[in-house]
């Protein structure tokens, strides 16, 4: 835990922002690792991450994302994927076969941060869930009951965040700052009844921070956050809670750029990292684009002081479908410079934003 000093230290510098806390604490050289807590499913996990890439990809410290909903023994798969990535592969995540069983969600996450060679790594293996290995077509509703009886037991917090404490120790170190995604319950110490029930991860690893992130309308933090593990009576304390939203993260994002135009040019990059994720995920949910989109769009407007609307986005998500429905049947049309025998396109993109943006750019710069 840090003291309350040093917590309170940190938000001073953060501009009541997630940014501005993970910017300070990856600058932070007596800070072994950063372990995330989130509700599954709720909080707004990979946009706090994708809208901070740039903080990752150039701390000085290598960072290394571990999550729990990825098996160690998949490491070796996503270690070849990101070198696949690093030497400019359109589909470096191709051969991780895994990744069909996994939400898009996850799969954006890996794509967009390998696309920034950021590593990351699976957490979990045998011996924290022994479910964990195990594809759709073998759970069966016996096997469902048995993993619904090991979520609630000890077990799964005790041996769980021995486990992964054991792999986020091994990359602690002056060169490298690993941070740790998993569910609440794994990252503080708990206790029950003032009996202490498991030191959990920031127990385990020393000089580590912990936030619980969670979705709201309100965005704020605040330090020393109460925590209670849900379905269990155990209680533990945070350093941090961070309230926030996948608007007002890359609302963040877009403030921290000065330039109208570079602004620009990271709304094309982020949106082309989603939509090229789309493309190559296993299974098609493209028709799910345009509502994932819009918050990032929101965010770019509000940021950029901008009211105009995106009229030419259907059209591309129209050649997005197209491409996927090729993928389906096999078709080999992608080469590095995703040519003209694929639909969609980054340069398509960016003219099509472009194009949107001409009446505002055109009065932009008569005001310069």
């Amino acid at each position: 835990m840090l003291s309350s000093s040093d917590a309170r230290a940190h938000i001073e510098n953060t501009h009541s922002s997630f940014r501005g806390l993970l910017n300070s604490l990856i600058n932070d050289d007596s800070v072994s690792s950063i372990l995330i807590g989130e509700t599954h499913d709720i909080s707004p996990t990979k946009d706090a991450i994708l809208s901070n890439l740039d903080l990752l990809a150039n701390s000085r410290r290598r960072i290394i994302i571990i999550s729990e909903n990825l098996n160690q023994a998949e490491n070796s798969a996503l270690k070849s994927s990101l070198k696949n990535a690093i030497k400019g592969g359109v589909n470096p995540l191709k051969k991780a076969s895994f990744l069909k069983e996994k939400t898009i969600d996850t799969y954006e996450l890996i794509y967009a941060a390998f696309s920034e060679g950021v590593p990351v790594l699976g957490a979990e293996n045998k011996k924290s869930n022994p479910f964990g290995s195990y594809k759709a077509k073998e759970i069966t509703q016996k096997v469902i009951r048995k993993m619904e009886i090991y979520q609630r037991s000890p077990e799964r917090i005790i041996v769980t965040n021995s486990e992964f404490a054991k792999l986020i120790n091994s990359f602690c170190s002056k060169d490298i700052l690993p941070i740790f995604i998993g569910g609440g319950a794994h990252i503080v110490a708990l206790s029950s009844k003032d009996k202490l029930y498991d030191p959990g991860l920031q127990g385990r690893i020393q000089n580590s921070v912990s936030i619980y992130l969670n979705e709201d309308s309100t965005p704020s933090i605040t330090s020393s956050f109460s925590y209670s593990a849900p379905d269990r009576e155990l209680t533990g304390q945070y350093d941090y809670m961070v309230l926030t939203n996948k608007k007002e993260l890359y609302k963040n994002k877009f403030d921290s750029i000065d330039d109208l135009n570079s602004k620009i040019d990271y709304l094309i990059e982020i949106l082309d990292k989603l939509i090229s994720s789309h493309i190559f995920f296993p299974r098609n949910l493209v028709f799910t684009l345009q509502e994932e989109l819009d918050p990032i769009l929101n965010a770019f407007q509000d940021s950029a002081h901008c009211g105009c609307s995106f009229k030419c986005l259907p059209t591309i998500f129209e050649d997005v479908l197209k491409d996927k429905n090729r993928l389906k049947e096999k078709s080999s049309f992608f080469n590095k410079s995703h040519t003209s025998l694929s639909h969609y396109s980054r340069k398509q993109l960016s003219d099509a934003i472009h194009h949107d943006l001409y009446e505002f750019l055109n009065s932009s710069s008569k005001t310069l």
